[in-house]
């Protein structure tokens, strides 16, 4: 398919990330391997429609009406980087519980101590460990055990999709 600025396209995928701006929403659509940033602007939408965008829970699948647009620089972070959507419609087909197992941004940490992932305990059942990382930053370290019984959204996790890719 061969894609053109300025034309209209309908795209349904998974609701990765959703930042706030204030006047402007920025969504990071994924669909299997590849990720597009997708831009709600509050004086392009009604009130309600951005206020509905901005409260999407992650993992959620959208279905979104925009414009393609070539941004002035590359879009970094997403996979597609030439192009960006600015949303017409956004729509939520299927909506993810708002509490899952694990969030993949917690997935996607680096566990350096194998045996505090591996170990059990209370917060190991409930998915999560927390780990100190110089000072009082924390970051959330997943389980194995967590992993595997939820083994569908462990593979949305990029360094697993590459994995798989291989």
């Amino acid at each position: 398919m061969k894609v053109e600025a300025d034309s209209e396209i309908r795209v349904r995928a998974r609701l990765y990330r959703v930042t706030d701006n204030g006047n402007l929403c920025f969504m990071k659509l994924r669909e299997s391997y590849e990720t597009i940033q997708c831009v709600v602007d509050k004086k392009a939408l009604s009130k309600g429609m951005f206020d509905f965008a901005k409260k999407i829970s992650h993992e959620s699948i959208v279905e979104v009406v925009a414009k393609i647009v070539n941004p002035a620089a590359p879009v970094t972070g997403t996979t597609i980087q030439g192009f960006e959507l600015h949303a017409q419609e956004v729509w939520c087909v299927n909506r993810s519980v708002p509490v899952l197992p694990f969030q993949i941004m917690d997935a996607m940490t680096v566990c350096e101590d194998q045996e505090a992932e591996m170990k059990g305990g209370e917060k190991a059942e409930e998915g999560e460990e927390e780990k100190k990382e110089g000072g009082n930053k924390k970051t959330l370290v997943v389980n194995q055990k967590v992993r595997l019984d939820n083994r569908v959204i462990d593979l949305r996790v990029p360094t697993n999709q590459a994995i798989m890719r291989l």
